[in-house]
């Protein structure tokens, strides 16, 4: 998994891939589905992280928190091929 302060863009093999944000599992692998059955270049990373239940993603909690229930979010992070960005876009429109 990438440091999240290069979560924006990642190069691989010398090719440029823009996140496309974060999708809960249902609904990325029926947007993943889409993208391959129309030869979209993209890579999916498990980005499932510990997080408040019923309120936003955190990346810490103190002890001031009280009476917080901790929950594992399952959410999956999709990277698009920079040329494929426009068609990509339109196919998840649809979906």
């Amino acid at each position: 998994m990438t440091a999240r302060g290069d979560a924006d863009k990642i190069q691989i093999d010398g090719e440029d891939y823009v996140s496309f944000g974060y999708f809960d599992p249902l609904i990325g692998r029926r947007v993943i589905n889409r993208l391959f059955q129309n030869h979209v270049r993209f890579i999916a990373r498990d980005a499932t992280r510990l997080g408040v239940s019923s309120e936003a993603i955190v990346d810490h909690v103190s002890w001031r928190d009280e009476y917080r229930v901790l929950a594992k979010i399952s959410r999956i992070e999709l990277f698009i091929r920079s040329e494929d960005q426009d068609r990509a876009r339109q196919l998840i429109d649809e979906t």
